[in-house]
């Protein structure tokens, strides 16, 4: 995949090609969906559901001071900046610009970077942290996302992700693409739910060790796409919420929480 590193105003721009034949995701369908928030904003989950993925985070790498942390697909830095803290280095990776824009406005102290995560053009062993923002589910094929993980990271680092799960009831029976109900409202035509099984494997096969693979749910979302289906949204939230408190969650809850390191 071709590169051109130049610098647009206060960004690094890793310029790629987006429709090179290698690449396992429709680039153009991403950059076409979230251009729009851009000017919007985007933050998927209450204040409450960023709460507790921030606690599984800094439960799963233990971040410190001193430490560098790179976010791909960070969108307009909701969870980014969540992640900041004193003394630490925060570098938010996205391929749209508009996103961005809006993050630089929004969060200023963080480095932003408009490039692919496939192949995001930055220095090999340079991170502590890779965190995945509920990126991994966009790809029909995770392989190249996880290696180029394990690139920027140092040896010793960790890999943080969270998406949404295909053993989950309510996230299958939505969005799965055999259930006879999914709505394609409000996602890309990338988006796929990701199984445990998968994540482990594909972690496995890019060179990480010590993986801890699991589901919670208690990840309220704050908006979806359509008139009846935000209706129904606080009703989804509260079951959400109830089976976060079963123990069975930790297989069918409704989003995986991933961790390994390298």
């Amino acid at each position: 995949m071709a590169q051109d590193a130049s610098q647009i105003g206060d960004f690094q721009y890793l310029r790629v090609d987006i429709l090179n034949s290698n690449t396992t995701q429709d680039k153009e369908a991403e950059i076409e969906f979230f251009q729009g928030f851009g000017r919007t904003g985007y933050e998927a989950f209450t204040a409450a559901g960023y709460l507790k993925l921030l606690a599984e985070y800094e439960c799963q790498t233990t971040p410190l001071s001193g430490k560098h942390v790179i976010d791909f697909g960070c969108g307009t830095g909701a969870f980014t900046a969540r992640i900041r803290q004193d003394g630490m280095t925060v570098t938010g990776v996205d391929i749209t610009l508009g996103c961005l824009a809006r993050a630089r406005k929004e969060h200023p102290g963080i480095a932003w970077v408009v490039s692919d995560i496939e192949q995001t053009g930055l220095q090999a062993s340079c991170a502590d942290i890779v965190v995945l923002s509920g990126v991994m589910h966009h790809f029909r094929n995770l392989r190249r996302v996880i290696r180029e993980a394990h690139r920027v990271l140092k040896v010793g680092g960790k890999v943080f992700a969270y998406d949404p799960n295909k053993r989950n009831p309510a996230m299958w029976l939505f969005r799965d693409e055999k259930s006879p109900i999914r709505s394609l409202r409000g996602i890309t035509r990338n988006e796929r739910l990701l199984d445990p099984g998968e994540v482990r494997t594909e972690l496995e096969a890019g060179g990480f060790r010590g993986i801890n693979v699991y589901a919670i749910s208690g990840i309220g979302f704050k908006h979806i796409e359509g008139k009846l289906t935000q209706l129904g949204l606080p009703m989804y939230n509260v079951w959400d919420y109830l089976l976060s408190k079963v123990p069975c969650s930790r297989h069918f809850g409704s989003f995986i929480i991933t961790s390994a390191e390298k």
